[in-house]
């Protein structure tokens, strides 16, 4: 056996003399074995940016070497292997900071070139962390004729997956055929349908998304409905033609690591006979600089199968180009009219990450009550940022809780801009935006007041009195 390994001596003896003596070594030897994994890793279910060890015995001899790979059979880390006796060693894989992407199959194999080469398959299953539903891109108000479809759609993020309704005006569920599209761990595409709406149905309807974490996500919107225009008898419906509706804009902000091809997609809906008729411009803005990109503009333009008039637009600006962060504006054009859309691009330095800060930041605001107001700033910096808005009432001194955004009262946008719906003097004060991401953090404030008066200068001149007029302070009767 193994353990009978080590030196012998062999010694002859007949009493004349010295003994004879010899030494020799023995070294037994296991004999050879294929590799058999004797303790497994078990499956497992983690949270986003969880470390796991993967660890396993394994005989064989000679001693196998062990790894393991992915899904894509790519290399995982490298692991840590220990003996526990001649035949037997311990093998571990620590995974850190593991993501959504990481779930899937993992495979550990043992090797020693004896026979078949030891395998066992595990699952691991890597789940967002929670969050609260939020709209990316919301439903915007329009005007349809009776008769017309219409399809209701609205990108949301929200682990778990949120679950999307619509109501209208008297908040009955909104029937139709609905759908929802994953586009990423975190975000859904929703839709509904309404085929040929009618007069009665215009009015205000409610899109809410909810998963349980947080409070409920909800965006308003006003459908209106008109009754088909009477034509002349020498006007034939075929010659008509519908002026282009972007129905599916851009998202608010579109975030790109410098040197990536910048995506845009939209959906429109109006008359398109030729391609050729279609106009597409692009301009990027920066502090008052509009910067004409048209020309680099790639663009591709398909129809939504069962959905007359209605078209997905996909444009790509490829790399290089000459283009600052900044406001992007896509307007599409037929010879019946034109829309617009509007996004905020961010550009990354790759590898870097950048603290954040406001242009502009949010500035003093006088209001009459009733109004709805909009404390305006744009974050800018490395994403993803967290936005928190506190505000401080007269001679309390004392900020108070964390205004939550999407509500009936305040909505937060995701360039960090807070909306107040129906301002009152309740909603005096001081209002402060707090921003923060893995590099750092900024801080800028706000007053509100409500007033009953006005403060308006009236400038007025004329060119033969050359007169001048200077009205200020005066109450409104």
């Amino acid at each position: 056996q193994p353990e009978d390994s080590g030196r012998y001596t062999i010694v002859a003896n007949n009493g004349v003399g010295r003994p004879a003596k010899h030494e020799f070594d023995l070294e037994v030897e296991l004999p050879e074995s294929a590799p058999e994994i004797t303790e497994i890793p078990r499956d497992a279910t983690l949270t986003q940016g969880d470390d796991h060890l993967i660890e396993a015995e394994i005989k064989g001899v000679p001693k196998p070497n062990v790894y393991v790979t992915d899904k894509d059979g790519v290399f995982v880390g490298e692991g840590q292997i220990e003996e526990v006796d001649e035949e037997t060693v311990r093998f571990s894989l620590d995974i850190p900071d593991l993501q959504p992407e990481d779930s899937g199959r993992y495979t550990i194999t043992a090797n020693n070139g004896v026979g078949r080469p030891a395998t066992h398959e595990i699952y691991l299953e890597v789940e967002p962390l929670e969050l609260a539903p939020q709209f990316t891109n919301v439903p915007r108000d329009l005007t349809l004729e009776e008769g017309d479809d219409h399809v209701i759609e609205a990108e949301i993020k929200g682990v778990p997956r949120p679950n999307v309704v619509v109501t209208d005006g008297n908040g009955d569920i909104v029937e139709g055929v609905s759908q929802i599209v994953k586009v990423d761990g975190e975000t859904i595409r929703y839709s509904l349908e309404i085929p040929d709406i009618q007069v009665e149905e215009a009015g205000l309807y409610t899109i809410t998304a909810d998963n349980g974490v947080g409070k409920p996500a909800s965006h308003k919107f006003d459908i209106g409905v008109e009754e088909p225009s009477e034509l002349p008898p020498s006007v034939q419906p075929a010659q008509l033609g519908k002026a282009l509706n972007i129905i599916r804009p851009l998202p608010a902000e579109i975030y790109i690591t410098k040197g990536d091809d910048v995506d845009l997609s939209v959906k429109i809906e109006g008359t398109i006979e030729s391609e050729d008729e279609l106009s597409v411009t692009l301009y990027n803005s920066l502090r008052g600089l509009d910067t004409d990109l048209s020309k680099h503009l790639k663009w591709e333009l398909s129809p939504v199968p069962n959905m007359p008039d209605q078209y997905e637009l996909e444009a790509t600006l490829p790399y290089p180009y000459s283009l600052n962060a900044g406001d992007l504006r896509l307007t599409i054009a037929n010879e019946h009219g034109a829309d617009d859309t509007e996004t905020v691009l961010n550009i990354e330095e790759m590898g870097s990450e950048d603290p954040p800060f406001f242009d502009p930041a949010p500035s003093d605001i006088k209001s009459y009550p009733n109004n709805n107001i909009m404390l305006e700033t744009r974050v800018r910096g490395s994403r993803p940022v967290k936005i928190d808005w506190f505000v401080t009432e007269p001679g309390s001194g004392t900020p108070q809780p964390i205004i939550e955004g999407d509500g009936d009262k305040y909505e937060i946008h995701i360039n960090g801009s807070l909306t107040i719906k129906d301002v009152g003097e309740e909603d005096e004060g001081t209002y402060l935006v707090q921003v923060s991401n893995s590099a750092g953090s900024a801080t800028e404030e706000a007053e509100i007041e409500v007033t009953q008066t006005a403060g308006l200068l009236l400038n007025t001149y004329c060119d033969e009195l050359n007169y001048f007029v200077n009205v200020t302070d005066f109450n409104l009767k």
